[in-house]
């Protein structure tokens, strides 16, 4: 799941700049006032999960914002490696993208719900701002 989440970051890191580069020239010529840049993960299992909560069917059983781009200093995407696990001396070496990192350690989902995910679905979302005074 390490690679495929690696793979995900690796795909939508160049349109992400392409957004963001869009939103500012926005921004600048004053057609919005500010903008949001989210990366969403929607973790599924078609399974599991749903023999305990049968209205997950259909839907993710968990989502979470994870914007690894605020650690890409760079203009072209850097493997940076976020493995911090307490289970290094028991799992192979490997490096974690944030991806990973981020649903372990700062979602506090647990091994188990990690290895049961079928699909991941990774959303880029934006949001466009413009404040306007009423007098």
């Amino acid at each position: 799941m390490n690679q495929k989440l690696l793979d995900e970051e690796k795909r939508i890191f160049g349109l992400y700049q392409n957004i963001q580069k869009q939103c500012k020239e926005l921004v600048y010529s004053k057609v919005i006032d500010y903008y949001e840049i989210e990366i969403v993960l929607k973790l599924w299992n078609d399974n599991y999960y749903k023999k305990f909560d049968p209205s997950i069917e259909g839907n993710p059983f968990f989502e979470t914002e994870c914007n690894f781009m605020t650690l890409q200093e760079s203009a072209i995407y850097t493997e940076l490696d976020f493995n911090d696990t307490i289970l290094k001396a028991t799992m192979p070496k490997m490096k974690h993208c944030y991806s990973i990192h981020n649903l372990y350690d700062h979602c506090h989902l647990t091994w188990f719900d990690l290895c049961n995910i079928d699909s991941i679905w990774v959303e880029l979302m934006v949001t466009y701002q413009r404040f306007s005074t009423i007098e």
